[in-house]
């Protein structure tokens, strides 16, 4: 229930928490990553691409999430995933994430990622 705050000005209404992008949980249609193996340590959750990881921290947390990515999930029922090397889905390809999967390690690329797309096919 929302709670109500009375003042001499009026009644502010404050709503209650929402869930979605950027809470710190990984929810259905989301692409999350991890600062550590095992999908722990800080999370980042995402519901678009995210062009530059430099511009984005783990929830809660003062760190980048720029090349500090070591486990990911996609949550998404439809949409794959491209993880990139650069900012701007740009560099090396580093791995394709199907709909509905974990990677628990990043063998080859841990603390390497800089952006995420979403597509289909």
């Amino acid at each position: 229930m929302a709670a109500l705050i009375a003042s001499g000005a009026g009644v502010l209404v404050s709503a209650p928490a929402q869930a979605g992008q950027l809470n710190g949980v990984c929810e259905d249609s989301e692409f999350c990553v991890y600062r550590d193996a095992y999908l722990s340590g800080g999370v980042a959750d995402y519901e678009w691409g995210a062009r530059d990881y430099s511009q984005w921290t783990f929830y809660g947390s003062s760190t980048t999430v720029n090349d500090n990515v070591s486990s990911v999930k996609n949550e998404g029922n439809i949409l794959r995933v491209r993880i990139w090397e650069h900012a701007n889905y740009s560099g090396r390809l580093l791995d394709v994430i199907n709909q509905n999967t974990e990677k628990w390690t990043l063998p080859g690329y841990d603390n390497t990622a800089s952006s995420h797309e979403f597509f289909t096919g």
